[in-house]
Protein backbone atom coordinates (compact mmCIF):
# COMPACT_ATOMS: atom_id res chain seq x y z
CA UNK A 1 0.00 0.00 0.00
CA UNK A 2 0.99 3.28 -0.95
CA UNK A 3 2.08 5.27 2.10
CA UNK A 4 0.81 8.68 0.70
CA UNK A 5 -2.26 9.48 -1.12
CA UNK A 6 -0.92 9.70 -4.52
CA UNK A 7 1.62 12.26 -6.25
CA UNK A 8 -0.39 15.50 -7.57
CA UNK A 9 -0.08 15.74 -11.17
CA UNK A 10 2.67 19.04 -10.53
CA UNK A 11 5.47 18.54 -8.57
CA UNK A 12 6.19 21.42 -6.09
CA UNK A 13 9.33 23.80 -7.18
CA UNK A 14 12.14 23.90 -5.25
CA UNK A 15 13.13 26.96 -3.16
CA UNK A 16 15.57 28.72 -5.00
CA UNK A 17 17.22 25.67 -7.02
CA UNK A 18 20.82 25.93 -8.44
CA UNK A 19 20.56 25.23 -12.14
CA UNK A 20 23.67 23.46 -12.77
CA UNK A 21 24.82 26.11 -15.10
CA UNK A 22 25.69 28.32 -11.82
CA UNK A 23 28.43 25.93 -11.13
CA UNK A 24 29.80 27.30 -14.35
CA UNK A 25 32.31 30.16 -12.31
CA UNK A 26 34.21 27.16 -10.68
CA UNK A 27 33.91 24.78 -13.29
CA UNK A 28 35.39 27.40 -15.91
CA UNK A 29 38.08 28.49 -13.88
CA UNK A 30 39.19 24.92 -13.59
CA UNK A 31 38.90 24.36 -17.38
CA UNK A 32 40.84 27.51 -18.55
CA UNK A 33 43.45 26.42 -16.83
CA UNK A 34 43.60 23.17 -18.78
CA UNK A 35 45.22 25.17 -22.13
CA UNK A 36 45.25 21.83 -24.73
CA UNK A 37 41.65 21.02 -23.38
CA UNK A 38 38.79 21.68 -26.65
CA UNK A 39 35.37 21.48 -27.05
CA UNK A 40 33.46 20.51 -30.19
CA UNK A 41 31.65 23.92 -32.20
CA UNK A 42 34.68 26.08 -29.82
CA UNK A 43 37.38 27.77 -31.30
CA UNK A 44 40.59 25.78 -31.89
CA UNK A 45 38.73 22.47 -33.35
CA UNK A 46 36.89 21.54 -36.42
CA UNK A 47 33.53 20.48 -36.00
CA UNK A 48 34.09 17.86 -39.06
CA UNK A 49 30.50 18.39 -39.05
CA UNK A 50 28.56 16.11 -41.60
CA UNK A 51 25.61 17.97 -43.79
CA UNK A 52 23.36 15.00 -44.36
CA UNK A 53 21.74 14.98 -47.85
CA UNK A 54 18.32 13.50 -47.47
CA UNK A 55 18.27 9.61 -48.64
CA UNK A 56 21.95 8.98 -47.99
CA UNK A 57 22.94 5.80 -45.73
CA UNK A 58 25.54 5.69 -44.13
CA UNK A 59 27.33 2.60 -41.92
CA UNK A 60 28.99 2.11 -38.64
CA UNK A 61 31.10 4.28 -37.01
CA UNK A 62 30.68 7.64 -35.35
CA UNK A 63 29.02 10.47 -37.15
CA UNK A 64 28.83 14.42 -36.68
CA UNK A 65 25.54 15.79 -37.80
CA UNK A 66 23.47 19.28 -38.04
CA UNK A 67 20.09 19.60 -37.78
CA UNK A 68 17.66 22.36 -37.49
CA UNK A 69 15.32 22.25 -34.18
CA UNK A 70 12.87 24.95 -33.55
CA UNK A 71 14.47 26.95 -35.28
CA UNK A 72 17.95 26.87 -34.20
CA UNK A 73 21.09 25.60 -35.86
CA UNK A 74 22.02 22.35 -33.94
CA UNK A 75 25.07 19.57 -33.61
CA UNK A 76 24.90 16.04 -32.87
CA UNK A 77 26.92 12.96 -33.24
CA UNK A 78 25.77 9.61 -33.78
CA UNK A 79 27.41 6.23 -33.49
CA UNK A 80 26.43 3.51 -35.13
CA UNK A 81 27.73 -0.12 -33.75
CA UNK A 82 29.35 -2.68 -36.62
CA UNK A 83 26.07 -4.72 -36.07
CA UNK A 84 24.14 -1.71 -37.36
CA UNK A 85 22.15 -2.72 -40.65
CA UNK A 86 20.07 0.28 -42.09
CA UNK A 87 16.37 -0.21 -41.63
CA UNK A 88 16.87 -3.36 -38.89
CA UNK A 89 15.73 -2.10 -35.60
CA UNK A 90 18.14 -1.52 -32.61
CA UNK A 91 17.73 -0.24 -29.27
CA UNK A 92 18.31 3.30 -29.38
CA UNK A 93 20.36 5.56 -26.54
CA UNK A 94 20.21 9.60 -26.03
CA UNK A 95 23.71 10.56 -24.13
CA UNK A 96 23.48 14.58 -22.38
CA UNK A 97 26.66 15.42 -21.68
CA UNK A 98 27.41 18.22 -18.83
CA UNK A 99 27.95 21.38 -18.25
CA UNK A 100 30.93 22.48 -21.00
CA UNK A 101 31.38 19.44 -22.44
CA UNK A 102 29.88 17.74 -25.65
CA UNK A 103 28.37 15.03 -27.26
CA UNK A 104 31.02 13.58 -28.87
CA UNK A 105 33.00 14.23 -25.68
CA UNK A 106 30.20 12.05 -23.63
CA UNK A 107 30.13 9.89 -26.00
CA UNK A 108 34.18 8.13 -26.40
CA UNK A 109 34.95 9.67 -22.79
CA UNK A 110 32.56 7.51 -20.80
CA UNK A 111 32.93 4.82 -22.45
CA UNK A 112 29.48 4.75 -24.28
CA UNK A 113 31.12 3.52 -27.92
CA UNK A 114 32.44 0.68 -26.68
CA UNK A 115 29.02 -0.26 -24.96
CA UNK A 116 27.45 0.06 -28.09
CA UNK A 117 29.56 -1.63 -30.30
CA UNK A 118 29.98 -4.56 -27.95
CA UNK A 119 25.62 -4.72 -27.17
CA UNK A 120 24.57 -3.25 -30.74
CA UNK A 121 22.84 0.01 -29.65
CA UNK A 122 22.99 3.30 -31.42
CA UNK A 123 23.98 6.13 -29.41
CA UNK A 124 22.93 9.60 -30.00
CA UNK A 125 25.09 12.57 -28.15
CA UNK A 126 23.22 15.82 -29.26
CA UNK A 127 25.11 19.18 -27.91
CA UNK A 128 23.48 21.94 -26.22
CA UNK A 129 23.91 25.26 -27.11
CA UNK A 130 25.94 28.16 -24.78
CA UNK A 131 24.75 29.78 -22.18
CA UNK A 132 24.26 32.54 -24.45
CA UNK A 133 22.42 30.61 -27.55
CA UNK A 134 23.09 33.54 -29.68
CA UNK A 135 26.60 33.47 -29.92
CA UNK A 136 29.02 30.71 -30.65
CA UNK A 137 29.82 27.54 -27.60
CA UNK A 138 33.11 28.60 -25.93
CA UNK A 139 34.26 26.48 -23.01
CA UNK A 140 35.25 29.06 -21.25
CA UNK A 141 32.94 31.89 -22.29
CA UNK A 142 29.99 30.53 -23.15
CA UNK A 143 29.80 27.03 -22.03
CA UNK A 144 27.20 25.03 -23.63
CA UNK A 145 24.30 24.01 -21.34
CA UNK A 146 21.01 22.20 -21.16
CA UNK A 147 17.42 24.33 -20.60
CA UNK A 148 17.59 22.01 -17.57
CA UNK A 149 15.57 25.13 -15.29
CA UNK A 150 12.10 23.28 -16.04
CA UNK A 151 8.91 25.14 -15.36
CA UNK A 152 5.72 23.54 -17.14
CA UNK A 153 2.18 23.02 -16.45
CA UNK A 154 2.21 20.25 -18.80
CA UNK A 155 0.43 20.32 -22.42
CA UNK A 156 2.42 22.14 -24.96
CA UNK A 157 6.19 22.30 -24.44
CA UNK A 158 8.05 25.59 -25.32
CA UNK A 159 11.72 24.22 -23.56
CA UNK A 160 14.16 24.48 -26.78
CA UNK A 161 15.93 21.11 -25.56
CA UNK A 162 12.61 19.37 -24.98
CA UNK A 163 11.70 20.64 -28.76
CA UNK A 164 15.15 19.86 -29.75
CA UNK A 165 14.53 15.87 -28.93
CA UNK A 166 11.56 16.00 -30.85
CA UNK A 167 13.46 17.17 -33.80
CA UNK A 168 16.30 14.91 -33.16
CA UNK A 169 14.02 11.81 -32.56
CA UNK A 170 12.27 12.52 -35.80
CA UNK A 171 15.64 12.42 -37.43
CA UNK A 172 16.88 9.33 -36.47
CA UNK A 173 14.20 7.77 -37.44
CA UNK A 174 14.66 8.74 -40.92
CA UNK A 175 18.29 8.30 -40.66
CA UNK A 176 18.41 4.90 -39.63
CA UNK A 177 15.01 3.49 -41.25
CA UNK A 178 13.02 1.93 -38.82
CA UNK A 179 10.28 3.47 -36.29
CA UNK A 180 11.10 4.39 -33.06
CA UNK A 181 8.34 4.42 -30.31
CA UNK A 182 10.58 4.68 -27.30
CA UNK A 183 14.72 5.39 -26.85
CA UNK A 184 16.71 5.54 -23.67
CA UNK A 185 18.10 8.06 -21.91
CA UNK A 186 21.53 8.57 -19.49
CA UNK A 187 22.75 11.76 -18.85
CA UNK A 188 25.61 13.53 -16.47
CA UNK A 189 25.37 16.66 -14.31
CA UNK A 190 23.48 19.65 -16.05
CA UNK A 191 22.32 16.46 -18.91
CA UNK A 192 21.10 14.35 -15.91
CA UNK A 193 19.24 17.48 -14.90
CA UNK A 194 17.94 18.03 -18.64
CA UNK A 195 16.80 13.96 -18.12
CA UNK A 196 14.92 14.31 -15.64
CA UNK A 197 13.23 16.64 -17.77
CA UNK A 198 12.52 14.87 -20.47
CA UNK A 199 11.01 11.87 -18.54
CA UNK A 200 8.81 14.59 -17.36
CA UNK A 201 7.62 16.01 -20.45
CA UNK A 202 8.28 13.06 -23.01
CA UNK A 203 7.66 10.01 -20.26
CA UNK A 204 5.59 8.44 -23.42
CA UNK A 205 8.50 8.20 -25.75
CA UNK A 206 11.72 7.39 -23.03
CA UNK A 207 11.44 3.32 -21.93
CA UNK A 208 13.98 4.09 -19.41
CA UNK A 209 16.44 6.83 -17.65
CA UNK A 210 19.97 6.50 -16.15
CA UNK A 211 21.35 10.14 -14.29
CA UNK A 212 24.48 10.87 -12.63
CA UNK A 213 25.05 13.43 -10.02
CA UNK A 214 21.85 15.68 -10.78
CA UNK A 215 18.93 17.19 -9.67
CA UNK A 216 15.30 17.51 -10.41
CA UNK A 217 15.03 21.42 -10.80
CA UNK A 218 11.77 23.86 -11.02
CA UNK A 219 8.63 22.22 -11.63
CA UNK A 220 6.69 19.90 -14.43
CA UNK A 221 4.46 17.24 -14.84
CA UNK A 222 4.92 13.89 -13.12
CA UNK A 223 5.80 10.98 -15.72
CA UNK A 224 3.03 9.49 -17.46
CA UNK A 225 3.86 6.62 -18.02
CA UNK A 226 5.94 5.98 -14.96
CA UNK A 227 9.84 6.27 -16.63
CA UNK A 228 11.74 3.41 -15.35
CA UNK A 229 14.72 5.24 -13.66
CA UNK A 230 18.49 4.61 -12.14
CA UNK A 231 20.04 7.61 -10.16
CA UNK A 232 23.86 7.41 -9.41
CA UNK A 233 26.11 9.39 -7.29
CA UNK A 234 28.78 9.68 -5.40
CA UNK A 235 29.34 9.89 -1.88
CA UNK A 236 31.92 12.95 -1.97
CA UNK A 237 30.54 14.97 -4.77
CA UNK A 238 31.32 18.15 -4.58
CA UNK A 239 29.02 19.80 -7.11
CA UNK A 240 25.76 17.42 -5.96
CA UNK A 241 26.30 16.67 -2.42
CA UNK A 242 24.68 14.24 -0.60
CA UNK A 243 23.42 16.78 2.68
CA UNK A 244 22.55 19.53 0.08
CA UNK A 245 23.67 23.35 0.76
CA UNK A 246 26.21 24.16 -1.37
CA UNK A 247 26.47 27.54 -2.06
CA UNK A 248 27.98 29.68 -5.08
CA UNK A 249 28.25 33.81 -5.42
CA UNK A 250 24.95 33.80 -6.45
CA UNK A 251 23.39 32.81 -3.01
CA UNK A 252 21.83 29.48 -4.39
CA UNK A 253 22.09 26.44 -2.35
CA UNK A 254 21.78 23.04 -4.38
CA UNK A 255 19.22 20.55 -2.38
CA UNK A 256 20.20 17.34 -0.70
CA UNK A 257 20.22 14.40 -2.63
CA UNK A 258 17.55 12.59 -1.20
CA UNK A 259 15.29 15.62 -1.54
CA UNK A 260 15.03 14.97 -5.30
CA UNK A 261 14.81 11.45 -4.85
CA UNK A 262 12.24 11.56 -3.14
CA UNK A 263 10.42 14.57 -5.23
CA UNK A 264 10.69 11.97 -8.48
CA UNK A 265 9.75 8.84 -6.30
CA UNK A 266 6.53 10.66 -5.71
CA UNK A 267 6.04 11.94 -9.32
CA UNK A 268 6.89 8.17 -9.99
CA UNK A 269 3.96 7.00 -7.50
CA UNK A 270 6.75 5.57 -5.45
CA UNK A 271 6.27 4.36 -2.09
CA UNK A 272 8.58 6.96 0.03
CA UNK A 273 11.13 6.18 2.04
CA UNK A 274 13.34 3.87 -0.14
CA UNK A 275 14.03 0.58 0.79
CA UNK A 276 17.76 -0.69 1.24
CA UNK A 277 18.91 -3.53 -1.26
CA UNK A 278 22.04 -3.79 -0.30
CA UNK A 279 25.47 -2.30 1.05
CA UNK A 280 28.59 -3.63 0.27
CA UNK A 281 31.88 -3.34 -1.78
CA UNK A 282 31.48 0.58 -1.25
CA UNK A 283 28.28 0.44 -2.89
CA UNK A 284 24.82 0.73 -1.57
CA UNK A 285 21.25 0.67 -3.00
CA UNK A 286 18.70 1.52 -2.80
CA UNK A 287 14.79 1.30 -4.65
CA UNK A 288 11.38 2.71 -4.40
CA UNK A 289 8.66 0.14 -4.44
CA UNK A 290 4.99 0.68 -5.47
CA UNK A 291 6.11 3.04 -8.44
CA UNK A 292 2.92 3.84 -11.10
CA UNK A 293 2.84 1.09 -13.92
CA UNK A 294 5.42 -1.22 -11.58
CA UNK A 295 8.31 0.96 -12.84
CA UNK A 296 11.45 0.33 -10.98
CA UNK A 297 13.58 3.38 -9.02
CA UNK A 298 16.58 2.61 -8.23
CA UNK A 299 19.33 4.96 -6.53
CA UNK A 300 23.30 3.79 -6.11
CA UNK A 301 25.78 5.14 -3.65
CA UNK A 302 29.33 5.62 -4.70
CA UNK A 303 31.49 5.36 -1.24
CA UNK A 304 34.39 7.85 -2.03
CA UNK A 305 33.06 8.79 -5.55
CA UNK A 306 33.46 12.58 -7.09
CA UNK A 307 31.63 14.49 -9.61
CA UNK A 308 33.25 12.60 -12.66
CA UNK A 309 31.52 9.70 -14.65
CA UNK A 310 31.91 6.65 -12.32
CA UNK A 311 34.46 4.15 -13.66
CA UNK A 312 36.32 6.08 -16.02
CA UNK A 313 39.87 8.09 -15.41
CA UNK A 314 39.71 11.05 -14.21
CA UNK A 315 39.80 13.58 -16.42
CA UNK A 316 42.84 16.22 -16.33
CA UNK A 317 41.37 17.98 -13.62
CA UNK A 318 42.43 19.22 -10.23
CA UNK A 319 41.03 16.58 -7.41
CA UNK A 320 39.42 19.57 -5.45
CA UNK A 321 37.22 20.72 -8.25
CA UNK A 322 35.29 17.33 -8.90
CA UNK A 323 36.12 15.51 -6.29
CA UNK A 324 37.85 11.77 -6.57
CA UNK A 325 37.14 9.29 -9.34
CA UNK A 326 36.64 5.75 -8.13
CA UNK A 327 36.22 2.48 -9.83
CA UNK A 328 33.72 0.80 -7.69
CA UNK A 329 31.37 1.06 -10.42
CA UNK A 330 31.09 1.48 -13.92
CA UNK A 331 28.80 3.45 -14.61
CA UNK A 332 27.89 3.12 -18.41
CA UNK A 333 27.81 -0.68 -17.87
CA UNK A 334 25.45 -0.44 -15.12
CA UNK A 335 22.91 1.87 -16.79
CA UNK A 336 23.30 -0.14 -19.83
CA UNK A 337 22.04 -3.08 -18.10
CA UNK A 338 19.07 -1.47 -16.50
CA UNK A 339 17.91 -0.42 -19.75
CA UNK A 340 18.22 -3.89 -20.48
CA UNK A 341 16.59 -5.24 -17.27
CA UNK A 342 14.07 -2.61 -16.39
CA UNK A 343 13.69 -0.41 -19.56
CA UNK A 344 9.46 -0.36 -19.66
CA UNK A 345 9.72 -3.11 -22.83
CA UNK A 346 12.91 -5.22 -21.38
CA UNK A 347 15.46 -5.87 -24.16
Amino acid sequence: MHMHSGPSRLVPRVRRPIPLTALAPALIAVLAGLGGLTVAGCPGQADNADTLVDGRQFGPGTHSLNITANGRARTWTLHLPPSFVHGEPAPVVFLLHGLAGNGRQFLTDSGWVAAADTHGFIAVAPDALGANPNAAPNVVTNPRTWTAAQFSLGGESTNRDVLFFDALLARVQELLGFSIDEVYVAGHSNGGSMTFVLASERANRIAAAGIVASHWIGVGPAPDPAVPTLYVVGTVDPLAPLAGGATDEFGNTTPSINFTLTRWALALGCDTPAREVSDAGGLRTVEYDGCNQAATFRAIFIEGQGHTWPGQPAPPLPEGAFGPATDLLDATATIWDFFVTSGRAPL
